[in-house]
C-alpha cells in the first residue's frame, strides 16, 4: 500500500490519465461511459486511500468524494435504473462533495470551516432535489439548511473552534425561512418558543464553555 503514496506512482497515475484524455480528444478511444466512471472510481478510491493513510492528508476526502461523484453520474445511466436528470446529477454530485467535507472535519475536527462547505452543499443537494415538492419553497429549504449548519456549527466542534456566535446566525436563517414558508401570523405563535429554546441552549453552552 506504501507504493500508492510515492511521488513515482502520483506522477505515473497524471501520466496515465493525460494519455487518456489525450486519446479521447483525438478520438481514439471509444465514447463509454464505462470506461471515463471506472477511471473516475479508480481516483476517488486512491484518494481515499491518501485519506485514510494520515491524517496529514486530510484534504484527499476533497477530491476523492468529487471523483466518486462524477463516476456515480456516469455510471448510473448504464444500470437498470430510472434516468437521472441533469438536475438530479447535480444534486448527487454535490452530496458527494458535501460528504467529502464532512469526511474532512470527522478526521480533524479543528477544522471548523469544513461544516460550512458540507452545508452549503447539503443546502443545495436539497434545494435541487426536493425542488417542485407542493407546499416547499426552494428558497426556505436552502435557508433551514444554512440555519441548520450554523447550529451544528455553534454546537459540534470542540470548544477551542466552537463558534458560538454561529447560534445567532442559525436564528436569523431559520427566521428568514420560516418567513417564506409561512404567513407572519402563524410563524408570531413558534417564534417566541424559538427565541427561549435558542436562549436557553446558549446558557447552556456559555455555562460548559
Amino acid at each position: 500500500m506504501k507504493i500508492l503514496f510515492k511521488r513515482t506512482t502520483w506522477g505515473l497515475l497524471l501520466i496515465l490519465a493525460g494519455v487518456l484524455f489525450l486519446l479521447q480528444n483525438f478520438n481514439l478511444l471509444p465514447e463509454s461511459d464505462l470506461l471515463w466512471g471506472g477511471v473516475f472510481a479508480l481516483g476517488g478510491l486512491i484518494f481515499l486511500s491518501a485519506f485514510f493513510k494520515s491524517r496529514a492528508n486530510w484534504w484527499a476526502a476533497i477530491p476523492a468524494f468529487a471523483l466518486f461523484g462524477l463516476a456515480l453520474v456516469l455510471l448510473w445511466e448504464l444500470l437498470p435504473l430510472p434516468r437521472l436528470s441533469d438536475e438530479r446529477s447535480t444534486a448527487a454530485f454535490l452530496g458527494l462533495l458535501g460528504v467529502g467535507f464532512a469526511a474532512v472535519y470527522l478526521r480533524t475536527p479543528q477544522r471548523w470551516w469544513a461544516i460550512l462547505a458540507a452545508g452549503v452543499l447539503f443546502s443545495l443537494t436539497a434545494m435541487i432535489t426536493l425542488e417542485g415538492v407542493r407546499g416547499l419553497s426552494d428558497t426556505s429549504i436552502f435557508l433551514f439548511g444554512m440555519g441548520l449548519t450554523f447550529f451544528v456549527l455553534a454546537v459540534l466542534p470542540p470548544r477551542a473552534s466552537r463558534q458560538r456566535w454561529a447560534l445567532w446566525a442559525a436564528f436569523g436563517l431559520f427566521l428568514a425561512g420560516a418567513l417564506r414558508f409561512m404567513p407572519p401570523s402563524q410563524l408570531l405563535k413558534i417564534l417566541w418558543p424559538a427565541v427561549l429554546i435558542l436562549l436557553g441552549l446558549w446558557l447552556l453552552l456559555r455555562k460548559s464553555g
